[in-house]
């Protein structure tokens, strides 16, 4: 069912938007049917009530709005540059047609939805495709197809979108003592209860009533671990909380 609860890898913010996630799916599904009341209301719900005050000072700062900004504006960057290559691929200037269709090929490389992946995927991505883009065998091309305010922009709000959320990691590594930590142990506990009280329903009474909430909350713990992946990779050394099992 359920196949990880240990989220001690990911950060604060990331670990509290998981956390809100889950709180929300739950709030859709009939608890007294799936016996999942008292495991909610007693031990998940307090402990999620405690993190969430412990991150109020983080919202404050406002910084979480500019990280959605941006991350909207470029998510309409994204769509707007493949619009307009894919637009491109049909210029009657032959020449014109077949460079965008190469940057385009180059571009759905990484994926023909890029503005679904998690922000810090997404992130990764835009800037390998920015740099292939500078190569000297697809600027020209990019020029030709006229996509370079597509590009300059996107570049523009990718960065825009990495200094706000870095200017948010360190206030995020400041608020992870004391009463964050706690808090954060504390909803860690009241998740891989959950966890397994959910698994261990769904082995003694069948899996089909509890397929629906398992199936989100492996998702949000899916794309939480693929943004850890993808921090280690780039070498970002910021420390998680601890919180164990």
């Amino acid at each position: 069912m359920i196949k990880r609860s240990d989220l001690r890898d990911t950060l604060m913010l990331d670990f509290y938007q998981i956390m809100s996630n889950v709180s929300t799916h739950l709030g859709t599904e009939d608890l007294d049917a799936l016996k999942l009341t008292n495991v909610v209301t007693g031990n998940f719900n307090p402990a999620f009530a405690k993190l969430d005050e412990t991150m109020k000072p983080l919202y404050k700062s406002g910084l979480t709005e500019q990280i959605l900004h941006w991350d909207n504006l470029r998510d309409q960057m994204v769509v707007g540059l493949r619009t307009h290559l894919k637009a491109a691929t049909r210029n009657p200037d032959n020449q014109i047609a077949t460079n965008a269709t190469k940057l385009l090929e180059v571009m759905d490389n990484y994926g023909k939805n890029l503005q679904r992946k998690p922000m810090r995927e997404e992130t990764g991505i835009i800037t390998n495709l920015l740099q292939d883009y500078a190569k000297p065998e697809y600027a020209p091309l990019v020029q030709s197809a006229a996509a370079e305010p597509y590009t300059t922009k996107l570049g523009e709000y990718n960065s825009q979108l990495e200094n706000a959320y870095n200017d948010r990691t360190r206030i995020q590594a400041a608020i992870e003592v004391g009463i964050a930590k706690e808090s954060r142990e504390a909803m860690q506990k009241a998740f891989s209860t959950l966890v397994k009280t959910i698994n261990a329903y769904a082995f003694l009474e069948g899996k089909e009533p509890y397929q629906q909430l398992a199936n989100h909350i492996n998702q949000e713990v899916k794309q939480a671990m693929q943004t850890v992946s993808l921090r280690k990779k780039s070498g970002d050394t910021a420390a998680p909380a601890s919180g164990g099992e």
